[in-house]
């Protein structure tokens, strides 16, 4: 048998017979070198015939290796896939189901008040997304200084998300900060306000830059395009007042 002859055998090991979708499966599979010779060869494993990993083994005459991959549908795997391991000359096939995945709500707090005065008002916008594929319903807790201040049920359908608004009125008793978490039955997300004398700035958001804003800007031109006709009226008042000497200093 010839180098370019020998074959790599492939066997597929261990793999479950279901998964939700978007968890992670371990896929164990191993190749032989039926050869005399050392050789090397390249593993690769497929879902539904697309690649998910490859990998290169190096292997003596007639010695096998076990070879571990991890695979994670997605919700668009749901149902029976073909997961394929093959090397250049052989190839294992086994049947996964991939089944729909229990709704699991995650929150995550996307905006809040930089700082709030004893009395004022803190606002917090959480993003709540349901990771599942399967539509749920789940209460979001938002807390306060570790006191519950709101509950608000959300329902939502698999790889939904929605955006909720919690406020809190500041008391002194929170100074000089006030720690805002919100939690699902699943995940947790918290920051702290500092509670501090004076105004309240606006929301602070992830990646949010300072400036004038779109607002500001729309105000400006606006200025600008009502005093653009005034302007030659003023100007003659200005020549007028040079001419008949009345923009001279009273003596």
């Amino acid at each position: 048998m010839t180098e370019s002859e020998v074959a790599y055998p492939v066997d597929i090991e261990t793999v479950a017979g279901a998964v939700d979708a978007g968890e992670t499966l371990t896929v164990d599979v191993t190749v032989e070198n039926e050869g005399s010779e050392p050789g090397e060869t390249t593993v690769e494993l497929a879902a539904a015939g697309d690649q998910v990993d490859t990998e290169s083994v190096e292997l003596d005459g007639g010695a096998a290796e076990t070879v571990t991959f991890e695979w994670t549908p997605g919700a668009d795997a749901v149902g029976t896939v073909e997961l394929s391991a093959a090397t250049g000359t052989e190839a294992a096939i086994e049947s996964v189901t991939v089944e729909d995945a229990p709704a699991e709500f995650t929150v995550d707090i996307d905006a809040v008040d930089e700082h709030v005065s004893a009395g004022g008002t803190i606002t917090a916008l959480v993003d709540v997304t349901n990771e599942g594929t399967l539509a749920g319903t789940q209460d979001i807790e938002f807390r306060v200084a570790g006191t519950v201040r709101e509950t608000r049920r959300l329902e939502l359908d698999g790889q939904a998300e929605e955006t909720v608004q919690f406020t809190h009125e500041v008391t002194t008793a929170e100074s000089p900060e006030s720690t805002v978490r919100v939690a699902s039955e699943h995940t947790e997300d918290e920051t702290s306000v500092p509670v501090v004398a004076g105004t309240v700035t606006p929301l602070r958001q992830m990646g949010s830059k300072g400036g004038m804003g779109v607002f500001g800007y729309l105000v400006f031109a606006g200025m600008a395009i009502l005093l653009l006709p005034l302007l030659p009226f003023l100007a003659v008042l200005k020549l007028v007042d040079l001419v008949t000497g009345r923009g001279d200093t009273a003596r």
